[in-house]
């Protein structure tokens, strides 16, 4: 009957974990898609270059792979700021129904979708149902709040 005390890591890697859950569930999934498969067919080529010459010019894909995780990352931050917006217009436009509102959504929306061929279904039919809203604002069933 002797109960075994755990030990400081092993509370620690609980902890953790626990962490690591809370926080995976709390994020929401990205709205662009991921760009995985182009990283790594560039981690390949800058390794194929630097074995088969072994010269400088392994940096061009390293340098690729960088400006590529830059621009995915700037897409992701445009993406939840635009978002934001159209929430925020919606939240207005509850609080007092202006067809200002309506056109910013309808407008934003479409440039959204216009503009940007990376985004996830998801993300893109919730950004379409924004412009449903905008379309049929009387209409509670388009927007999940």
């Amino acid at each position: 009957m002797s109960e075994k005390n755990p030990s400081l890591g092993e509370i620690f890697r609980q902890e953790a974990r626990a962490s690591l859950v809370k926080n995976q569930k709390l994020k929401p999934p990205s709205p662009i898609v991921p760009a995985t498969a182009l990283s790594v067919v560039l981690l390949a080529a800058t390794i194929a270059i630097y074995l088969l010459w072994q010269s400088a010019w392994c940096l061009v894909p390293l340098g690729l792979i960088l400006v590529l995780m830059w621009v995915r990352n700037t897409m992701v931050r445009s993406f939840w700021r635009d978002f934001a917006a159209l929430e925020a217009a919606r939240t207005a436009w509850q609080a007092d129904p202006k067809q200002e509102y309506l056109d910013f959504i309808a407008e934003l929306s479409a440039r959204i979708v216009s503009e940007n061929k990376a985004l996830t279904p998801a993300a893109r039919a919730s950004i379409e149902s924004f412009a449903a809203f905008a379309s049929n604002p009387e209409s509670d069933n388009n927007i999940e709040s």
